[in-house]
């Protein structure tokens, strides 16, 4: 059995017209929404062994912060560059190519190639992710080179603002 967690960063801040895309920072609601989806998460009890996350800053702070509330070291977080503005094909080939090592693993990245890779690879109807949404695949298989399209059954799925803290 293969869990993954796919989560689209927290809000990010357009604050400087100077800054590169892959350089803009998590703003004060991103910062927010990932402590209360990580807590989400915790509550569910559903926690990755590894995440594998773009290396864009909105997206490693975004797992960063998610690592820190779910009690996982820093060494359990790896950077992969081809999720940083990657097409569906793209992420599948990230997919298919974790390390078997793990049978929980949490994908942070990017729409619209994050909301694409979820719907093909969901057995049911999927919405577009907003920022900071996460939704749990599970797949019927002992290797992720051996996932089929349109297998994975939701888990859980969740986002920051479908419900209020209390």
């Amino acid at each position: 059995m293969k869990n993954l967690t796919i989560v689209r960063h927290a809000k990010s801040s357009w604050a400087s017209a100077t800054l590169d895309d892959f350089q803009r920072p998590l703003n004060e609601r991103g910062l927010r929404d990932s402590v209360t989806m990580a807590k989400r998460l915790l509550a569910h009890h559903l926690l990755p062994q590894h995440i594998v996350s773009s290396p864009a800053l909105r997206a490693i702070t975004t797992a960063q912060r998610l690592a820190d509330i779910l009690g996982l070291s820093a060494s359990a977080i790896s950077t992969d560059s081809t999720i940083y503005e990657a097409s569906n094909d793209t992420l599948h080939d990230v997919v298919w190519g974790l390390s078997d090592e793990y049978d929980d693993i949490m994908l942070v990245g990017h729409n619209p190639g994050l909301s694409d890779l979820l719907r093909s690879l969901s057995a049911g109807m999927v919405d577009e992710l907003v920022t900071c949404a996460v939704v749990r695949l599970q797949f019927d298989c002992d290797a992720w080179h051996n996932i089929d399209l349109h297998a994975g059954k939701v888990q859980f799925s969740d986002y920051p603002k479908s419900h209020k803290e209390g």
